[in-house]
């Protein structure tokens, strides 16, 4: 089975920590692949737990503030992840 996990970022803090948790419990049985943005400059990266846990997917233009040209290219990305 796989299993596709969207993040916006990987900021300190509740989702990241129910990521890790996740991955934890079921990082060998499944075929996990977390993808994410970047963080804005005033957070800090919550990513070190992976450690190959989960196949990585960084997407630069996936952020948390609302723009129409890089939410489309993320947008674009995910569904190359899916197919």
């Amino acid at each position: 089975m796989k299993l596709l996990i969207i993040i916006t970022r990987m900021n300190v803090g509740g989702p990241a920590n129910m990521i890790k948790s996740f991955l934890e419990t079921y990082g060998q049985e499944i075929d996990i692949h977390l993808c994410f943005g970047d963080v804005a400059e005033n957070e800090a990266e919550f990513d070190m737990f992976i450690n190959g846990k989960a196949k990585v997917h960084r997407i630069g233009q996936m952020k948390r503030k609302i723009n129409f040209i890089n939410d489309f290219c993320s947008l674009i990305r995910i569904c190359k992840l899916i197919k």
